[in-house]
């Protein structure tokens, strides 16, 4: 049997089958089930795109803006974000690092125009086909401008999901497995 299969199923009868008559239960417990608590949310962080509040949690302005690319890719051509929309100063932010200053004024909506399908573009890596999407900017002094952006949906994850969700999963998982580890040693000495 494993190491970490005694310590689960150590953690499982200690939680469900108690000892003694009196169900007072101590410290080495508590500690116990925050380990166990801890695994299973790492366990939920190292899955994050299966539970969906993580990153709603970790990562606010990653989930607002998808939320707002969601809305633009999944209505139909000509949908408009506006300022206050859920998301807009997410996407608008991208948009002003794409424009560089170029205008003087801020943005008040986002069109998008048309979807272009994917498109051949080079990268470092070589030519990859990249979603592409041409957008319509109305500006806070009644300007406009049109950009087109390539695989805008790695832009977002690659500005908003800045935390390595799995580097966190990982070192809260070891917290988990240490605390378990140490209650496993605490309540034998306890034994003795």
């Amino acid at each position: 049997m494993s190491f970490v299969n005694k310590i689960v199923k150590y953690c499982v009868k200690r939680i469900f089958f108690l000892r003694g008559k009196s169900r007072n239960l101590s410290k080495i417990f508590y500690f116990n089930f925050l380990g166990i608590i801890l695994v299973s949310i790492a366990y939920m962080i190292s899955n994050a795109d299966n539970f969906s509040f993580v990153y709603s949690i970790l990562t606010p302005r990653y989930t607002k803006a998808i939320s707002a690319f969601d809305k633009m890719h999944n209505k139909e051509i000509n949908y408009i974000l506006k300022k206050g929309d859920k998301g807009f100063s997410e996407i608008s932010e991208i948009v002003n690092e794409k424009i560089m200053g170029n205008v003087d004024s801020i943005i008040t909506q986002i069109r998008a125009l048309t979807w272009g399908g994917t498109v051949g573009v080079a990268t470092p890596e070589g030519i990859k086909d990249l979603a592409s999407i041409e957008l319509e900017l109305l500006f806070s002094n009644a300007r406009f401008m049109t950009l087109e952006l390539y695989d805008m949906k790695s832009i977002i994850k690659e500005k908003y999901l800045v935390s390595n969700l799995f580097l966190w999963s990982i070192f809260i998982f070891g917290t988990g497995i240490v605390i378990n580890i140490i209650c496993i040693f605490l309540e034998e000495v306890k034994r003795l």
